[in-house]
C-alpha cells in the first residue's frame, strides 16, 4: 500500500521526543512489510530525501503548507495519516475530499496527547467527522475518549517498544540506582525530582542520575545550577538527535537496564505522549516506575506506582521506600507487554485499514 504521513513539528523526526520516536518506529515497521511511505513535514526549509529500510525507501518531504497541499492533490495514497490538519482553506478541502472519494483513500487523524479536542469547537468536530474515516488514539485513554465522540471510527494504536529493552540484563549491584530520564522542564516534574533527590542523596545505598535534555535556554538557566548542586550523575544531551538523513530511522537505545527505579513525576501531560514511552521502555527493561497519577495505564499493573498527590516530593519518597522493601522481598513481577511488540502494533494498524 501507499501510505502518507502529514504534520508539523511533531513530525519533524530530527527532534527528540516520544511522538517522534513513535512515528519513527511505525514508519520502520511499515517499510519492513514493504509498504511505500511518504512523510510530508510542513516547514519553511525545503528539502527532499529518502531513507532505505531493507528494500524499501521512505521519502521525506519538507516544504511549505501550500506546496504540500498541492502534492496531496497530485499523488495517490491508500492511507493518509494526519498529525495536524488545517480547516482554513475551503477550496482545498473540497478538492481533497473529491480526490479522496474518487481514489477511495482512507483519511486517519492521529492523536497522541490528552485530552482529545481540548481546544476544538463543536463545528470543527463536525468537520472532522465529515472528512476523516478513522480516529486513532495512541493510548487506551485517548481511544476511549475518541470512541465516545466517534463510536464507529475510533481505533487504538499502541506505540512500539523495541525488543532490545526486553532483552536487557538488570544491573549486578547492591546499591539502588534511581534515574530521572526525559526533557528537563517543569511539566516533566523537575522541581519534584530535585527535591526528592535532595533527600535521597543523603543515603549511601542509593545512586542518583538525571539523564535528559533542555529544549530552551530558560529551562537550562533555571535548572542547571540546581542540578549541579545535587550529588547526582548528570547526562545532558542536545534536544536534536545526531541524525544524518541516511540514518534518520536508526534507533538510539537508552541504558535503562542500569537503573532499578525510574522517577517520572509528570506534572502536565498536555505536551507529552499520553502513554510516555519511557514508562513502557522502563517496564520492559524491568525497572520499577514511580510516576504521577496523571497517567492512565489501567491495562498495566505490575512494577508501576502511581503517586497522588503528584505535586508532593514526600509522596514520591514514600513510594520509593515502599519499592525498596518490595524488591528486597522479591514481590515485584514484570508486566506482560507483548501488545507493544513491533509485530502486534503492525497488526493493529493493518486491522484498522481492513475493518
Amino acid at each position: 500500500m501507499k501510505i502518507g504521513f502529514w504534520g508539523r513539528e511533531s513530525l519533524d523526526l530530527f527532534n527528540k521526543g516520544g511522538i517522534g520516536s513513535v512515528i519513527r518506529r511505525l514508519l520502520k515497521v511499515l517499510a519492513i512489510h514493504h509498504h511505500t511511505i511518504t512523510v510530508m513535514v510542513i516547514s519553511e526549509q525545503q528539502k527532499r530525501f529518502s531513507v532505505a529500510i531493507e528494500s524499501v525507501a521512505i521519502t521525506f518531504i519538507y516544504d511549505t503548507e501550500k506546496n504540500l497541499e498541492q502534492l496531496l492533490l497530485q499523488q495517490r495514497f491508500d492511507v493518509l495519516n494526519f498529525l495536524h490538519f488545517s480547516l482554513k482553506h475551503p477550496l482545498f478541502l473540497v478538492k481533497l475530499w473529491s480526490k479522496k472519494k474518487q481514489e477511495n483513500t482512507l483519511f486517519y487523524r492521529l492523536f497522541f496527547t490528552y485530552p482529545v479536542f481540548k481546544h476544538y469547537k463543536s463545528i470543527q468536530r463536525i468537520k472532522y467527522l465529515f472528512l476523516f474515516d478513522k480516529f486513532i488514539g495512541f493510548s487506551t485513554r485517548l481511544h476511549q475518549d475518541l470512541a465516545n465522540l466517534y463510536p464507529k471510527r475510533a481505533y487504538l494504536q499502541l506505540p512500539i517498544i523495541p525488543e532490545h529493552y526486553f532483552n536487557m540484563a538488570p544491573p549486578l549491584t547492591t546499591t539502588l540506582n534511581i534515574a530521572f530520564v526525559g526533557r528537563i522542564s517543569k511539566d516533566k516534574g523537575l522541581d519534584v525530582v530535585i527535591e526528592v533527590f535532595k533527600t535521597l542523596q543523603k543515603r549511601s545505598d542509593i545512586n542518583l542520575t538525571v539523564m535528559g535534555y533542555y529544549v530552551n535556554s530558560q529551562d537550562k538557566e533555571y535548572y542547571h545550577p540546581q542540578l549541579l548542586n545535587l550529588k547526582a550523575t548528570l547526562k545532558i544531551a542536545s534536544n536534536k538527535e545526531p541524525y544524518a538523513e541516511k540514518t534518520l530511522l536508526t534507533e538510539t537505545y537508552l541504558p535503562l537496564h542500569q537503573y532499578q527505579v525510574l522517577l517520572l513525576p509528570y506534572q502536565d501531560l498536555s505536551p507529552t505522549l499520553d502513554t510516555p514511552l519511557l514508562v513502557l521502555e522502563g517496564l520492559a527493561a524491568k525497572c520499577s516506575i514511580v510516576t504521577s497519577s496523571l497517567l492512565h495505564l489501567s491495562n498495566i499493573q505490575e512494577n508501576i506506582t502511581f503517586v497522588n498527590p503528584y505535586q508532593k516530593p514526600e509522596a514520591y519518597i514514600k513510594a520509593i521506600e515502599t519499592i525498596v522493601v518490595q524488591r528486597q522481598q522479591n514481590l515485584l513481577d514484570a508486566p506482560d507487554l507483548t501488545d507493544y511488540s513491533a509485530t502486534a502494533v503492525y497488526e493493529q494498524y493493518i486491522h484498522s485499514i481492513k475493518k
